[in-house]
């Protein structure tokens, strides 16, 4: 059986940002000390870039 793979993949990928940190947003007030923990130390790197956390959030609320 031959395989034929792409070279170039025929999917485009769309990462949702604002969707990923509202769920880590979640998660770090749960009870799960291990899922919050990790939770808490990915947003605390999202702070370090504050304009396009904001630029996310204002797309999001722009869309609603």
């Amino acid at each position: 059986m031959a395989h034929t793979f792409f070279k170039e993949s025929p999917f485009k990928t769309l990462i949702s940002f604002h969707k990923l940190i509202e769920a880590l947003e979640e998660i770090a007030f749960t009870n799960i000390d291990y899922r919050a923990n990790y939770a808490k130390a990915l947003l605390q790197e999202i702070e370090r870039f504050p304009v396009q956390t904001k630029q996310f959030f204002k797309t999001r609320q722009n869309l609603a």
